[in-house]
């Protein structure tokens, strides 16, 4: 029986414990089959009163970065980006939006436009904390060289969330969801939706993408409830836990950042 007890951590360890004698991996494999075979029995719903948002995927091939590791020596990696391994970063954001437009019953619809900052490399990142005690190491829009301030306002302009996809390595110890302001030497764009890091398993993105929405339509955290489940709560697992929270949303026109 999976264990359905929440603490203040991650989604991922509040599900799951190790006394069912199953890895936490295989569990969650099972699930996103399960959804993919759902999904797949018919095509995605579409609502009347359907809302589409808009998303730029901005791709990064090179990157040149120096950062501590957890012993505090410094780290010098250069990657770069493969058409292999941009494909399944793409694939699993394309499932994680289906997912996302499954759930919630065909009333949200992710168009995504994948866009290559060409001739870029990502050359720092940004370092957090998150609930004073998880160190986070992200994609700092500010690093970005040459810095294409022009793209950034019109990318800013046309989209409603954008999401960074570059070869992470070892580099990026999170992902980043919730909000971005691109940089621009003259000006303050405004903020949109965002993951800084995209993740190449469905999983990650739909929980790194559900961040952007937490509070603004009144769901429970991603992370989970600090105590009990809801009591309409019917799922076993984490892919549940985000359908349930997808579902709720009765109406996502309030969230729509472009006209």
């Amino acid at each position: 029986m999976v264990d359905k007890q929440f603490t203040a951590e991650y989604t991922y360890w509040n599900f799951y414990n190790s006394s069912q004698g199953r890895k936490k991996h295989d569990i969650l494999v099972d699930q996103l089959l399960e959804t993919k075979l759902l999904m797949s029995s018919a095509p995605l719903p579409v609502s009347d009163n359907a809302v589409v948002y808009k998303y730029a995927a901005l791709i990064i091939r090179n990157t040149d970065l120096d950062y501590p590791d957890e012993n505090g020596t410094r780290i010098h990696e250069q990657n770069y980006f493969t058409d292999d391994e941009l494909k399944a970063y793409k694939d699993a954001w394309q499932f994680a939006m289906d997912a996302v437009q499954y759930y919630s019953n065909g009333k949200l619809i992710i168009e995504t436009d994948w866009l290559e900052l060409e001739g870029t490399t990502l050359t720092g990142l940004k370092e957090s904390v998150y609930k004073d005690f998880i160190d986070c190491r992200h994609l700092d829009p500010e690093e970005i060289e040459p810095r294409p301030d022009r793209l950034f306002e019109q990318i800013t302009n046309t989209y409603d969330g954008i999401v960074f996809a570059w070869p992470r390595g070892n580099a990026a110890s999170a992902y980043g969801g919730g909000f971005v302001v691109l940089p621009h030497e003259r000006k303050t764009l405004e903020r949109r939706y965002s993951i800084l890091s995209l993740s190449n398993e469905p999983r990650i993105c739909i929980h790194e993408f559900l961040h952007s929405f937490e509070g603004k339509f009144g769901t429970e955290p991603v992370h989970g409830p600090d105590n009990n489940l809801p009591v309409n709560f019917y799922g076993d697992d984490e892919i549940d836990w985000y359908g349930y929270l997808i579902e709720s949303v009765g109406d996502w026109s309030p969230g729509k950042l472009i006209d």
